[in-house]
């Protein structure tokens, strides 16, 4: 018996750099990954202030489609909301 794997799709990566301030919270979405049918944004977080400041990714972030229609995030990564770092970064 002979199997054969589909070689994977190669990685594509684009940096961005665009900036956005959401909840005195300055992002930077560095980069978007994409492999097959994943699209991974990597963000950089900055505190501007002293305070713990936080939200929830789901609730401020979707995927927008060519076709104009929105994914809800999944499987998102962080270790922490970035107000648990006051005026600290977190990529």
């Amino acid at each position: 018996m002979s199997t054969t794997t589909a070689a994977a799709d190669p990685a594509t990566t684009s940096a961005l750099n665009l900036n956005v301030t959401y909840s005195s919270i300055a992002i930077t979405i560095t980069s978007l990954e994409k492999t097959g049918s994943v699209v991974r944004v990597h963000l950089k977080e900055t505190n501007t202030t002293g305070k713990h400041v936080g939200y929830i990714y789901n609730d401020v972030a979707r995927l927008i489609e060519p076709d104009g229609s929105s994914l809800p995030l999944k499987n998102y990564q962080f270790f922490g909301p970035p107000g648990f770092y006051p005026k600290g970064i977190q990529s």
